[in-house]
């Protein structure tokens, strides 16, 4: 078998060497990268899987996941890019699941590893003792947590490496996937489980017949200011050192023992195909580490997105260039991103657009003052009303008022006009009681003899409301169009309330004046009719009547003033319904006038109330500065505010839906408002990359070439050793990849390789190969023999005899 694996090695190095002298040459040129086409575009990467262990390679995780948010990739779906953070703090889980927008980690993304207490694994100690050292299955922290000790981290993997295997079924099926596993070295968990999980991933891919040519370790080391856990951190780094050493020599026999999730027997192979050795640091305080962390996440993204065919290729060439030399050999990298957060600028300037938005809702500009709103008053009018109602009434009538009140009147035939009999109602009681059947009592008679309304009433109630509906919905429609209108909002809304309502009350005040004297005058000839006194004085109701008896006259023109009474009552009435419905509006807008000062104050507490320089301030701008400040400008938030209606379905069916909704409903109103803002801004940002930012701030080609020169100088790797294989690439915006940057880069580094992908990033990237492993670890502990004596102690295993580093050698610094 060790022979097999011999000559397959051998093979397969020396194919690669043959293809790389097509593509890498002794003269330094640049190296194209596989898949590239004729044209220069770049085939798309395999899928790559990135598993993190611990919570330092937790956070380089969730940076990855906001790369990836941040450059909106479309080669990058949900199955190109997959990633699993395994650690036994729960915290950093809880963290990376609850982190800000754009670097969430989904539970299914997520594995809790945790310690149990040591009573709990009486019954496996037998096993657990044949390579687990007595003093630590005894002292497991009060925490359960791994608390910097190694082999408690690989006793957490043993203790779950059934739902660890079946968690790396499922990330790692699929075509052929690439497998990136990033661990801290400096810790227990990262660095107690490394070589387990990889070989678990070896097996994995085995199971799923696919390749583990592309399984990559990504170590990481670094120290923190002032912390007293130093030492433990270099003691650690050199433990994991020395296990990967052992065996990365390829001879060395892995003693996997009872453990599913690894193969049976004895492994000669290497558990990565090619190992990163990446130095964050020394003294780094916690903000140096975050910044460490995260280039680290950039470095990942580079190896999901459209660089990772040629950084593929240069690990091959380098690999089958450096030979077998029987030294085992680590990479590294250096990375000077120019980077622009868009999500962060999306985020901050939605904070202020949305302040700015709210204050505009408020009816206030940036000096506070409101802003004055003109609103036609409504177009209809007293005598436009009261016509409509008539109309009903003649329709009710048969079409013909005096005519139907003619038939009314009419004297029997036979009987004395002015002959007083025993009738109670008077002389004229048979012909009132006809009118009154028809336009119903007078109003001084309505509380005693109440009842059922006439038909003609009722006719008039029912096209009151309906007119009132009508009128009602126009009214109310008009009102929410101002809300919902970006020119207008709620100023133009509640003025517009208030000119209707002062309208309407003037219209029924006049009505109500109308309604008294016809009912005062109508009550005064029912009287006089009841005593039977005709005396008649004509009126200019019946100016325009034909000549006929006094009687019928009189009779007639108390016909037409209780009409009239009768139009002006619901006149009053339908005046009265419009002008509770406006109120209740009003209402509405000032309650929804304190929810949007509310929502208001909640932006304001966000940031700093401020939006840049004003417009005509000799403030200088750097370029991106002045891409930003173009969202304070009145065009852009007008533009915003339109697209609202769209962009928020859960706010009904304008935003006074709003105005009744409780406090839990405002908030989450204003994170969709707020995500919507954040949206267009980021939206707004596309144009914008890091290479057209990197032009502007440096227009001519001399000073293009100063700042390419600089920031190549500041992607070299941290780790050296002599004989290394070196190369530098640059990853350019696609935007701006055939212009000056590419020829200032070819002016300054003629054999880098530049890559262009879409994104907004600009990466200078340094890849070194050949790092002997031992002149590392040497490096780590700076050849102190009581660092090397305290790693002895942290070793995972004791039933492996693990092969002693040599340190004769000094690193380079």
């Amino acid at each position: 078998r060790l022979l097999y694996h011999v000559v397959h090695r051998r093979i397969i190095s020396l194919c690669v060497l043959a293809v790389s002298t097509k593509t890498m040459t002794n003269n330094g040129t640049a190296m194209a990268p596989r898949g590239a086409s004729s044209s220069g575009e770049l085939s798309p990467p395999r899928p790559t899987v990135f598993i993190g262990l611990g919570g330092v390679a937790t956070l380089a995780l969730r940076g990855l996941r906001r790369r990836i948010t941040e450059q909106g990739d479309e080669s990058l779906g949900p199955t190109d890019v997959r990633l699993l953070a395994i650690d036994t703090d729960l915290s950093s889980l809880r963290a990376a699941e609850g982190a800000p927008h754009g670097e969430v980690l989904a539970p299914g993304e997520l594995l809790h590893l945790p310690l149990r207490k040591p009573a709990e694994y009486r019954a496996a100690s037998d096993e657990l003792l044949s390579w687990l050292c007595r003093r630590w299955l005894y002292n497991i922290p009060r925490s359960l947590h791994t608390e910097g000790l190694r082999p408690l981290g690989r006793l957490a993997f043993i203790d779950h490496r059934m739902t660890i295997a079946a968690r790396l079924r499922g990330v790692l099926s699929g075509t052929a996937p690439r497998v990136f596993v990033v661990a801290s070295i400096d810790g227990g968990a990262g660095g107690g489980m490394l070589l387990d999980v990889a070989y678990a991933v070896r097996q994995q891919l085995d199971e799923l017949h696919a390749t583990t040519e592309c399984l990559c370790g990504l170590m990481l080391h670094a120290t923190l200011a002032r912390s007293p856990a130093n030492d433990l951190r270099k003691a650690n780094a050199y433990a994991t050192l020395t296990e990967m050493n052992h065996f990365m020599r390829g001879g060395a026999a892995y003693r996997s023992g009872p453990m599913e999730v690894l193969p049976a027997g004895d492994v000669s192979e290497p558990p990565f195909h090619d190992a990163y050795l990446v130095a964050l640091g020394e003294d780094l305080t916690e903000a140096d580490l975050d910044r460490a962390v995260q280039q680290v996440a950039d470095y990942l993204y580079l190896n999901a997105a459209a660089c990772a065919n040629a950084l593929d290729d240069f690990r091959s060439a380098s690999r089958a260039k450096q030979g077998d030399d029987r030294v085992v050999r680590l990479r590294s990298f250096g990375l000077h991103a120019v980077r622009i957060e868009k999500q962060a600028i999306a985020t901050r300037e939605a904070d202020r657009l949305c302040l700015r938005l709210t204050r505009q809702w408020l009816g206030e500009n940036d000096s506070g003052a409101l802003p004055a709103t003109r609103i036609q008053p409504p177009d209809f009018s007293l005598d436009d009303l009261a016509q409509r109602i008539q109309a009903m009434a003649n329709k009710a009538l048969s079409g013909n008022v005096e005519a139907h009140f003619r038939s009314l009147v009419a004297i029997g035939a036979g009987r004395p006009a002015l002959v007083l009999d025993d009738d109670p109602a008077g002389p004229f009681g048979e012909e009132l009681r006809r009118i009154h059947a028809v336009v119903g009592v007078p109003h001084v008679l309505e509380v005693a003899q109440a009842g059922q309304a006439t038909r003609l009433e009722a006719t008039l109630r029912e096209g009151t409301n309906r007119l009132a509906k009508a009128m009602s919905e126009s009214l109310m429609g008009s009102m929410l169009a101002l809300v919902d209108n970006p020119d207008g909002r709620l100023p133009a809304a509640l003025a517009g309330a208030s000119l209707y309502l002062e309208h309407l009350r003037d219209l029924r005040q006049a009505a109500e004046g109308m309604l008294r004297q016809d009912q005062a005058d109508a009550a005064t000839l029912w009287s006089k009719l009841q005593r039977g006194e005709l005396p008649r004085q004509r009126s200019w109701l019946s100016r325009f009547s034909a000549a006929s008896d006094d009687s019928e006259e009189c009779l007639l023109d108390y016909c037409r003033l209780r009409l009239r009474g009768l139009v002006e009552k619901y006149l009053v009435a339908l005046l009265q319904d419009l002008l509770s419905q406006i109120a209740a509006l009003n209402d509405q807008f000032i309650k929804l006038r304190k929810s949007i000062q509310w929502l208001s104050t909640e932006f304001a507490a966000m940031i700093d109330g401020t939006t840049g320089p004003p417009p005509g301030s000799e403030h200088k701008l750097s370029p991106l500065d002045a891409e930003i400040r173009r969202f304070a400008e009145p065009d852009y938030l007008k533009a915003f505010d339109r697209s609202l209606a769209d962009s928020l379905p859960n706010a009904g069916g304008g935003l006074l839906f709003l105005a009744d909704q409780d406090p839990v409903r405002w908030q989450e109103f204003a994170s969709q408002l707020h995500t919507v803002a954040r949206n267009a801004v980021f939206e707004s940002l596309a144009h914008v990359d890091a290479g057209y930012l990197f032009e502007k701030e440096n227009p001519s080609s001399e000073q293009l070439k100063l700042a390419v020169g600089e920031a190549l100088s500041k992607c070299s790797a941290r780790l050296h050793s002599t004989g290394c294989i070196e190369r530098q690439f640059i990853v350019l915006p696609q935007a701006t990849s055939s212009g000056p940057i590419v020829q200032a880069v070819r002016a300054t580094s003629p054999s880098a390789t530049i890559v262009a992908q879409p994104g907004a990033d600009l990466a200078f990237l340094g890849e070194s190969y050949g790092i002997v492993l031992s002149e590392a670890a040497a490096a780590i502990i700076q050849d102190h023999n009581a660092c090397a004596e305290a790693a002895r102690r942290v070793l995972t295993r004791v039933d492996v005899s693990w092969t002693a580093l040599e340190l004769q050698v000094q690193p380079q610094a």
